[in-house]
């Protein structure tokens, strides 16, 4: 599926920050080490525009000596701030139907803006509640069993990335109140992917399936 301008523009803000953040040796970044972490869903030449844009928006910080030399790029502590509360690249990537749409006009301050119908409504987490309980300890069981399974046709970065997806879960399952698209995307597709790649089923202490459990929980 192509994923729509907006959508395009919050993964390779996402994938600027997975670049900075896991893989630099400098805080300038090439295109093409930001262009890696796309796995060829956009070209080079859309990567490079959409940065250009993300410039323009104060997210992206163009670096370049002079006209014939190589363009480097870094994030902005705004720019930092608005992609530490986007889901792991890996997991916007294998949902783009799903990605929430950047906006220059966005507000609040560190929400995005979504395009999804009702993916903007608010969903509380009781965390005094049992189930609460029991969701946050499965997902950690979640995190244990994905660390300890690799299948061979895993890579290591692809391993890395699931698990960093899961503890991002994690985090989010710490708050007090989500978007719908938050606990959507950041929370129950980041464990159906872990799922789906490392060929797994997380379940909660009773046997119940860990996302049919959170998705009872809000329907």
């Amino acid at each position: 599926m192509r994923a729509s301008f907006g959508q395009a523009k919050s993964i390779v803000l996402a994938a600027t920050f997975e670049a900075l953040y896991r893989y630099a040796d400098f805080e300038a970044l090439s295109t093409e080490e930001i262009h890696k972490q796309l796995d060829d869903n956009f070209s080079r030449g859309y990567t490079r525009r959409l940065l250009a844009i993300l410039a323009e928006d104060g997210l992206i910080k163009i670096d370049q000596y002079d006209e014939t030399s190589d363009t480097n790029y870094t994030l902005t502590n705004e720019g930092i701030e608005r992609a530490e509360i986007l889901p792991p690249i890996n997991v916007l990537l294998a949902n783009i139907s799903e990605t929430p749409e950047y906006s220059r006009s966005e507000a609040p301050e560190y929400s995005p803006l979504l395009a999804i119908p009702g993916s903007d409504r608010m969903v509380s987490l009781d965390h005094n509640s049992q189930s609460y309980k029991d969701v946050a300890d499965a997902i950690d069981e979640a995190i244990d069993i994905a660390t300890a399974t690799k299948p061979n046709d895993i890579s290591g970065d692809e391993h890395h990335s699931l698990i960093t997806g899961l503890k991002a879960a994690r985090v989010m399952w710490n708050a007090y109140d989500l978007t719908y698209l938050q606990l959507k995307v950041g929370v129950i597709m980041a464990l159906e992917l872990a799922e789906e790649q490392l060929r797994v089923s997380f379940k909660m202490a009773r046997g119940t399936l860990l996302v049919e459990a959170i998705k009872t929980l809000f329907n």
